[in-house]
């Protein structure tokens, strides 16, 4: 069957789109436009798939074309790079490996110019702040007082001056800094094309593309485009030459202004042990699984092995939802907690509100614990029925300890036919006590019989989206702390509807890019046993951690089965095939049927 291909989009499609907009914002208007393809091109083939350092273009601005383009690679970016090829990639690619990302001041700057291409290496630290010395130059004197660095060569009969604009990790830009004004009156002074200045005014911008994400679904992957450098030329106290330096980068590889990857999720139960036996849980229905288990603390470790070479092998960092059964209650939780912070992997747990205790929730803050999710079907009656009496309560109860200790508190709902009134209710419930999320997710029947009276309408649940979305931004507009979630992938025909969506013109001309919506086959969940599904939602066993590496589960024939989409059924002829698709696990659920249609669509086809 045949597979959609799915984002990450490679490094050539992220680069070329970058360069298009730079284009279309004339930056790049004089440049040939053969030459910056090959260029381009010449980039894209040292760039591995789906990873993408900072690459620069040299942009005169005293007439002439582009003097080439660079890839840069800092020596974290190069240890990373050896360490998820085995020292096949730099081998390769000619570039010189970095062993010591301690050297935090060392690059590897690829340069392309014309048909030929080499590497430098460079190592310096810039200086914070300009003194009287370096910038006795007339020109420069009112950039004095500005904050920039810098550094100088001498050349013969002057030297060159590198000016940088915002701090390493990009946390300013020279758009917003206050010398952008300043700086374009000099080099305007100084002889520089006043065109190619007023164009660079335009080339601090970010550019959205599509990528996928395990646990947020399919959103945006950031060009952060910007003009991070000027290289001046410098004889007789006078600006001779100048140069511009046009940086792309992933904006995604920045958070909190520390360099990092994008995060690969991983959904992992390590126990089936819970406080509870919900009547809609799928973990012991219909008498399935009435004796637990937990992994034994070698699987765990040798799990986490697996996670981690996943990860790396697509270039991201892994994250994780640890679940259950309440995680809490496995006989090695703390001990694994602990090490999942000694090796810096970022967590969230999914569990119940029955062990939270403010001695508890301080010491999974300690450890790194970023969100614990708790859910909230109801008001207390109701609640207390599906799941436990005095659940209610304690789950309240929770959310305060969790705010008070540090941790973002998510409540989550499971959406029925039975409940769906009161879904409203719980929006002021979570709002009212300061939660941090509130979102749902629909019911998954676990036999056909159940199903039959579990799903509204799709009318019903159109009016029950629309409903919740309005809801929602009210909440916004007044400023309410609870940011309430759209999991729901069928908001997206709604807001199509509306005239609040549109598919973009890039998706109109790749149409088997998958951009949105359920993403079934493109995550994973990890059960106590080592089965490794495609969806929890559903019976999806693709292989087990046990027999097999993870990420021969995650690429091989029977994952890229439940990744398919171009059959399912309605969705196939949809104009929002690549947005939407439904709750493909509701509909597996309903049919039986793999490729079958999500029962709550209301759209006409």
């Amino acid at each position: 069957m045949e597979r959609i291909g799915v984002s990450p989009i490679d490094a050539g499609l992220f680069l070329e789109h970058s360069l298009r907009a730079l284009r279309k914002k004339n930056v790049l208007k004089d440049l040939p436009a053969d030459a910056l393809r090959q260029e381009a091109e010449a980039v894209r083939k040292i760039l591995p798939d789906h990873f993408f350092p900072d690459v620069f273009i040299d942009l005169p601005l005293m007439g002439g074309g582009s003097e080439g383009m660079a890839a840069v690679f800092d020596c974290y970016e190069r240890c990373f790079l050896d360490h998820s090829s085995e020292g096949a990639y730099f081998k390769a690619v000619g570039l010189p490996a970095m062993n010591a990302p301690e050297n935090r001041d060392d690059l590897v700057v690829y340069t392309v110019k014309g048909n030929a291409a080499g590497y430098f290496v460079r190592s310096r630290k810039l200086q914070e702040s300009p003194d009287e010395k370096t910038l006795n130059i007339p020109s420069l004197n009112r950039l004095k007082d500005l904050p920039l660095r810098y550094w100088e060569e001498p050349r013969e009969n002057g030297c060159r001056l590198i000016v940088t604009t915002g701090s390493v990790h990009t946390k300013n830009r020279f758009g917003h800094l206050p010398y952008k004004e300043k700086m374009l009156e000099v080099l305007a002074e100084a002889g520089c094309d006043r065109e190619m200045l007023c164009a660079l005014e335009q080339a601090s911008f970010n550019l959205g593309l599509p990528f996928y994400h395990a646990e947020y679904g399919y959103t945006e992957k950031i060009a952060y485009v910007d003009v991070p450098a000027f290289v001046l030329s410098v004889r007789e106290q006078h600006i001779r030459d100048c140069h511009a330096l046009i940086r792309i980068s992933e904006k995604s590889r920045y958070y909190a202004g520390e360099l990092m990857r994008p995060n690969f999720a991983y959904q992992w139960h390590i126990t089936d042990n819970c406080d509870q036996r919900c009547k809609h849980c799928y973990l012991f229905a219909e008498d399935a699984k009435l004796k637990c288990m937990s992994t034994s603390w070698e699987q765990l470790m040798q799990t986490l092995e697996e996670i981690t070479r996943d990860a790396v092998i697509k270039a991201s960092e892994p994250f994780l939802a640890v679940s259950g059964g309440d995680p809490i209650l496995h006989p090695d939780f703390w001990r694994f907690a602990e090490e999942l912070h000694r090796r810096g992997i970022r967590w969230i747990i999914m569990g119940n509100p029955f062990h939270l205790t403010p001695q508890v929730c301080t010491r999974l803050y300690q450890l790194g614990c970023m969100v614990y999710q708790q859910s909230l079907d109801g008001l207390s009656a109701f609640h207390d029925y599906m799941r436990k009496p005095g659940s209610f309560a304690a789950t309240l109860r929770g959310v305060k300890i969790l705010n008070d200790a540090g941790i973002n508190s998510d409540l989550m709902a499971t959406v029925s036919r039975q409940n769906l009134e009161y879904i409203l209710s719980c929006m002021d419930i979570a709002a009212e006590h300061h939660a941090f999320g509130f979102t749902f997710a629909r019911y998954c029947a676990t036999s056909p019989e159940k199903a039959e009276d579990s799903y509204p309408t799709p009318e019903e649940y159109r009016d029950f989206l629309l409903r919740y979305y309005r809801k929602a931004k009210e909440y916004r507009e007044k400023g309410c702390r609870t940011e309430f979630l759209f999991k729901e992938h069928l908001f997206r025909l709604l807001w199509y509807e509306l005239g609040e969506f549109q598919p973009t013109e890039f998706s109109k001309t790749h149409p088997d890019v998958i951009f949105d919506g359920c993403h079934l086959g493109q995550g994973c969940t990890i059960l106590p046993n080592g089965d490794v599904l495609a969806c929890r939602r559903m019976d999806s066993v693709i292989g087990n951690i046990r027999t097999e590496s993870l990420h021969t589960i995650l690429t091989g024939e029977a994952c890229q089965r439940y990744a398919a989409v171009k059959d399912i059924k309605k969705c196939r002829d949809c104009e929002l095939l690549q947005w939407c698709r439904g709750c493909r696990a509701v509909g597996y659920n309903v049919s039986g049927d793999l490729q079958g249609e999500d029962p709550c669509c209301w759209k006409k086809m």
